[in-house]
């Protein structure tokens, strides 16, 4: 058990402490979150957090990877910026396709 380990085990009592309902707890894949430890803890909460690991790496989540999901519309691509062309207006123009694909925004939450 490592030092990391134990102050996420800290972390969690402090986390709980006073919860009346059932704590869910959404963690990634760092090697603390999934040390027997903190499995141990959680399992003497008696259903008090329950533990829920998000998905490693998922290519229709990531903005790089949008292109290829999107190829007949045009979508999202990783040519270059323009010349006088703001990064946070590519960025805004691209979510806004996004949100305009009600399709395409449901797939990331299947």
């Amino acid at each position: 058990m490592t030092y990391l380990d134990e102050l996420f085990v800290e972390l969690l009592k402090k986390m709980l402490c006073g919860c009346k309902k059932i704590f869910n707890l959404v963690v990634d894949g760092m090697s603390a979150h999934k040390k027997a430890v903190v499995k141990t803890y959680v399992a003497k909460t008696d259903g008090e957090i329950t533990r829920h690991f998000l998905l490693g790496y998922a290519l229709n989540l990531s903005p790089d990877r949008w292109h290829d999901f999107m190829p007949d519309t045009g979508g999202v691509t990783k040519s270059s910026l323009k010349k006088g062309e703001k990064s946070q207006e590519r960025t805004d123009q691209q979510l806004q396709a996004v949100g305009n694909n009600p399709e395409l925004e449901y797939s990331f939450f299947k």
